[in-house]
Formats: C-alpha cells, structure tokens, sequence
C-alpha cells in the first residue's frame, strides 16, 4: 500500500485528484528544485537539495499514478452506474409508454361507449316527441269535428273568448368562461414564479469584464487559469428572468417524471443530467407552458449574474467567508438549495452547490468571444460544453467568479445541475 508520508510530502490528503497533485508539483518544483538555491550554496546544501528534490520526484511519480488508478476506478463505476441507470429508465419508459397506450385505449373505449348511449338516448327521446306529437294532432281534429256537430245543432251562437297565443321566452345566453392562461412575465416585474415553483429574478441590462487577470490568483498559475483569459468587456442590451435557485429534484420529476440524482433531496438540486438531459427539459417545460422562452443561459449571461455589479474575486469581494455563500469541500454532495447567502442580485449558491451547465461550446480561452452576450456556438473548436460554478466537492480555488470547465453533452457527473432562464 502507498505510503501516507509521500501525501504528507506534498501537503494532500488520500483522496487528493490527479489535477490537484500535479498544481501542488509545479509549485514545488519551481521552489525547490537544486537550480533555484542561490549562489554560493556549499556542496553539502546542494547535495541535500538533489536528495530532497530525487525523493519529491518519486512521491510525485507514486501518488499521481496513484491517483490515476483511483480516478479510473471511479471511472468506471460511475460508467457501469450509468449504464444501469439509462437501463432502468429505458425499462421504465418502455412500462411507461405501454401504461399510456392502455390508458388511451381504456378512454378511446369510454368514449365511444358514451356515444354509442347519447345516440340511442336520443332516438328514444325523439320518436316519443314524435309519438305524442300524432296523438295530440288527431286530437285536436276530433275535438274540431264535435264542436262543428255542436254548433251545427245550436240554435244561437255564443261568441267564444279567445285566448291569445303563448308568447316565447327569452332565450337564455350561457356566461363564457375562458380558459386559465400562464401568467407571462412583463419587464415590470422584478420576480416571476412560473406553473411549477420555478423563482426567477430580474437581470437588468448592462456591461461587465468577464474573465480575469493573470494576477488574480498567484499561487495557481495552472493550465485551468488560461481558460479565463484574455478578460474582455461584454454589453448586455436585453434584459432576461434567471433562476434564484438551481433547479431542484422536485422540479425535474415534475416535468421528466423520473430522478436521476446521486444525491437526493427533493429541494437538492438535481445532478447527474448530461447538457442533452437539460434540453429536453427545456423542450417539456415550454411546451407545458405553451411558450419557447425557457433556455440554458450564456456563459456570459451567467457570469453577469453571478459578478452582479462587481469585478472582485467573488460576488462578495477579494475576501471574506466563501462558507457563508457556497457549499464547497464538503465531500458530501449537494445541499437543499437557498441555504446560503445570496449574491448582491438575489441569486443562491452561484459561487458553489453543483456546477451548471450554459448553452455555450466549449473554446480553450475567450480569445474572438462573442462580446454581446450571446452563446458561443462555434463549432471549430469542440463539441463539448462549458459548465460554470463551484461544487460542493471542489476546493475554494475553483469558487472563484471567473472559473469555467467543460465536459461533453453527453456526460452525467453527481456534480453537475443547472438553472434557467426566462427570455421576456
């Protein structure tokens, strides 16, 4: 078994990913290695630092590779979860569909039954009017014929009263009652809660600096910092809703009808949905609500939300308690959503709960990004998508306003959830 003194070493835990290792490498490397001591060190300090350096270098080599195989462990039971998973909702969907069909022809026969009654009821109805309708007829023709025999044989004739004719009714209008309508937002409104509990809050328009300086986070100058350069200024014209919360399990279910969470709760964001997941989400919600207004926000968008005005480290500044604003380092999943502190916009859990999915492609840097707000949707680049925001797995680093990632549209992680937002 590896020695826990090589995790010591570098100052990790057991469980410390292979990215994290090779950041905490870099750094040792660039501190320690024997060409960094200054000039004049005597033989024995340079000795020392070889031997220090020859040891680093084999912890490295070991925890990494021990890492890896962790990672590929993980890997493929996350894959074999998945499979299984995409099984039972194919079983699930396949009882599903065949439960609807039965349904249908169980309603399909109701109703014909149900017509098949208001007809003969009808026939019934209308050859008894037709049967007293003879027999009043020849009635009144016999009535007719004595009173002719009695006048006939009376010697005066007595004037008769005659009794005017029944005037008709008035014809009585039914009161119309029109269909309930969802309730469309206005630019008015600073709230909206749509058919399914869906909070989302005004976005004003406006311009920002999206991205960061080199100098914003020194001790990391990783490969994960180049994806947030060059910083460069994006204007806003429109106005849009975005979600207040992730959206939680119990919103998924109401539209998807299944769960496919890792970490459950009812009012824990949903995770574990790939980008293609979300999308037909979205295509079920708006139709559900007759509309083609809900949608995956910008990268751009979503960063604008979550600055909220400001051009600090977090949406709460350079410093301060990132714990009283995200879950993050928890190594217990998610939490139940609005359980922090919001960001000067109103919105929960941006700086970390589950990573969210954006509409946008994935590039490697923002070099030619879109400047308007809109998603990238180049395709030369990839076929990923880009997700933002922290986990509650993720260390503080990757909390930070700026930090972006990718994944394919086709991957499902217990990490990743998503919000919306709401075009006016």
């Amino acid at each position: 078994m590896l020695s826990d003194e090589y995790y010591r070493l570098f100052g990790l835990e057991r469980n410390a990913s292979s990215k994290d290792i090779k950041i905490i490498y870099r750094k040792l490397v660039k501190r320690f290695h024997p060409d960094s001591l200054e000039q004049g060190a005597s033989p024995e300090e340079i000795k020392s630092a070889e031997e220090y350096f020859k040891r680093m270098q084999e912890a490295y080599e070991a925890i990494y590779s021990d890492a890896l195989n962790r990672e590929n462990i993980q890997g493929n039971r996350e894959r074999e979860e998945l499979e299984r998973r995409q099984r039972e909702e194919k079983e699930g969907a396949k009882k599903k569909d065949e439960e609807e069909r039965l349904r249908r022809q169980r309603e399909e026969a109701a109703r014909l039954k149900r017509e098949q009654n208001e007809r003969g009821h009808e026939e019934k109805s209308s050859g008894g009017k037709w049967f007293f309708g003879a027999v009043i007829f020849f009635a009144v023709l016999a009535l007719g014929w004595y009173g002719a025999q009695d006048s006939s044989n009376s010697a005066i004739s007595t004037p008769q009263k005659t009794t005017p004719y029944a005037t008709a009714s008035p014809i009585m209008t039914a009161k119309v009652t029109p269909y309930a309508a969802v309730v469309t937002p206005s630019s008015d409104q600073k709230n909206y809660t749509n058919s399914i509990g869906m909070e989302f809050v005004l976005m004003p328009s406006g311009e920002f600096d999206m991205g960061s300086p080199w100098d914003e986070f020194d001790v990391y100058q990783s490969i994960e910092k180049s994806y947030e350069i060059p910083m460069h200024r994006v204007k806003l014209e429109r106005i849009f809703f975005i979600g207040k919360y992730e959206v939680t399990q119990r919103q998924w279910s109401d539209i998807m009808g299944n769960n496919p969470s890792g970490f459950r709760g009812e009012e824990r964001p949903v995770d574990t949905v790939s980008w293609n997941d979300v999308q037909e989400f979205i295509r079920k919600l708006n139709e559900k609500e007759f509309t083609k207004k809900y949608r995956l926000p910008s990268e751009a968008e979503w960063e604008y939300s979550l600055r909220a005005g400001t051009s600090t480290l977090y949406s709460f500044g350079n410093s301060g308690s990132l714990g009283d604003y995200a879950w993050f380092s928890t190594n217990n999943g998610s939490r139940n959503v609005g359980q922090k502190k919001p960001n000067p916009w109103g919105l929960y859990d941006m700086h970390g709960n589950v990573h969210e999915w954006v509409q946008d492609r994935w590039h490697e840097n923002y070099k030619n990004a879109p400047t308007d707000g809109n998603p990238w949707e180049n395709e030369d680049f990839s076929s990923d998508r880009v997700f933002r925001d922290c986990s509650a797995n993720s260390y503080n680093f990757y909390c930070r306003s700026a930090v972006r990632n990718h994944m394919s549209p086709t991957s499902h992680h217990n990490s990743l959830g998503f919000r919306l937002v709401k075009d006016l």
